[in-house]
């Protein structure tokens, strides 16, 4: 029998309530980190109840302690399906996470890719830069990261060519991917209350001029693209190259806005690794790359937007080049690649897309010196099970670590709160403002 729900504001209730049964899917008796993927589901279904009933009672004026004033710009009915459409896709990931574990021949190639993602994670735990954390890989469309708020995790999704064991290059993306949740979830390793991407942000707001400032439109893609240099060097640069050459010609010089123009982004490798000490693979690169510029068309110039006159090709290459020397001298990722490294955890180093092979036999395998830590709910608390002092991850269930707790909690505003401090609190938990809100 079909219902009819007659308000939006009924249809809303109907959906998370279908939400919330598809969240509680059942799941085996046993598969490879099932308590992980069964904890990280709690933690979803804590945190996307607690963020629906703030703005859903707030709106209503039933809330305690505090009301939402309304927005034209974010009326009720967007926020509550946006929340409800984020929650979606966290639960389609965590099912594809699940159910891909539950085929062998999947499950060990996922094994791999999470061993390969939690090496990418490790640098920055064991600097400091992120609390202690924990990674899941899946199978999906295309590289990418799930930016979730709810838990110390980064879900990284894989393409689904990686699933052949010989076509271990196309994992290369993996460092990339880790490295949009280190600029999300990271705090500078010399002032652990100053989140990384706010300390970024103001430092090229004071230190470059208005002109060059468009830069910050790319500021996320050009730290992953560092962070992933570091962390894979040579072999990554080669992956990131093909995925650029990829592009049509006029992507190849465009701005989309969403990722560097392809034509100058090398720029960002070869700077990156002229800088870790990988010079002549550096400038290997940089050759290459000349020629290929020279074959399609070097362009003169780009459009960045509206808002940003036409830059030249060699203003945007050394703007990108003093964009990578603006997070070392942050002293984020040059002390990455000074810190001692345990045997067990490397850096990838100078692999290249020949050793890269090698690499995945040792650290991929069943049997690799790698123990990645688990997801664990605890007295309605979640954390990471590898002891560490920067242990920031430790939180209730349903908890952000963000002030949204406090007024969950404690709030006793008695008062209207306007739509810019409440869209703060919806924009604030990267979760909310792209759908589905993944990185690539």
């Amino acid at each position: 029998m079909t219902t009819h729900n007659r308000t939006p504001d009924a249809r809303i209730q109907t959906r998370r309530k279908a939400l919330l049964d598809a969240g509680s899917f059942p799941m085996a008796a046993k598969f490879p980190r099932k308590e992980t993927i069964e904890n990280l589901s709690k933690c979803l279904m804590a945190f996307g109840n607690r963020l629906f009933d703030f703005f859903q009672l707030g709106f209503d004026g039933t809330a305690k302690g505090y009301r939402l004033e309304p927005s034209v710009a974010y009326p009720k009915e967007y926020v509550l399906n946006t929340i409800l459409t984020q929650i979606s896709h966290d639960v389609g990931a965590l099912q594809k996470a699940y159910q891909q574990r539950s085929v062998p021949e999947l499950a060990s190639r996922l094994k791999t890719a999470d061993n390969l993602a939690y090496l990418s994670l490790l640098p920055a735990i064991e600097q400091g830069i992120l609390p202690v954390s924990t990674t899941i890989t899946y199978f999906h469309k295309s590289p990418n990261v799930r930016v979730v708020p709810y838990a110390p995790i980064a879900l990284v999704g894989i393409p689904f060519s990686a699933r052949d064991p010989h076509n271990n290059f196309d994992l290369l993306a993996t460092p990339h991917e880790v490295g949009h949740y280190v600029y999300r979830h990271g705090w500078l390793p010399n002032a652990p209350e100053q989140r990384l991407r706010t300390a970024f942000e103001h430092k090229i707001k004071r230190s470059f001029p208005v002109e060059e400032r468009w830069v910050l439109q790319w500021l996320e893609e050009i730290f992953a693209d560092t962070y992933g240099c570091l962390v894979a060097t040579e072999a990554m640069t080669e992956s990131f190259r093909d995925i650029l050459l990829s592009h049509s010609g006029k992507q190849f010089s465009g701005d989309t806005g969403k990722h560097p123009i392809p034509a100058v982004r090398m720029y960002v490798y070869t700077t990156a690794l002229e800088r870790y000490g990988y010079t002549e693979v550096a400038e290997q690169f940089m050759l290459e790359w000349e020629r290929i510029l020279d074959f399609r068309g070097r362009p003169s110039e780009f459009t960045l937007g509206e808002s940003y006159a036409n830059v030249s090709f060699k203003a945007a290459q050394e703007t990108f080049k003093k964009t990578v020397d603006c997070f070392a001298e942050l002293a984020v990722l040059d002390s990455l690649k000074s810190t001692p490294r345990p045997v067990s955890y490397p850096l990838w180093g100078t692999v290249n897309s020949q050793s890269f092979d090698h690499f995945v036999e040792r650290y991929g395998s069943d049997d690799a010196p790698i123990e990645i830590p688990e997801l664990k709910i605890r007295d309605n608390k979640i954390y990471v099970d590898r002891p560490g002092e920067y242990d920031r991850s430790n939180r209730m269930l349903g908890d952000t670590n963000t002030w949204l707790d406090i007024i969950n909690r404690d709030a006793q505003l008695n008062a209207p709160i306007p739509p810019v401090a409440w869209s703060a609190i919806f924009d604030s938990l990267d979760w909310t403002d792209e759908g589905p809100h993944s990185r690539d």
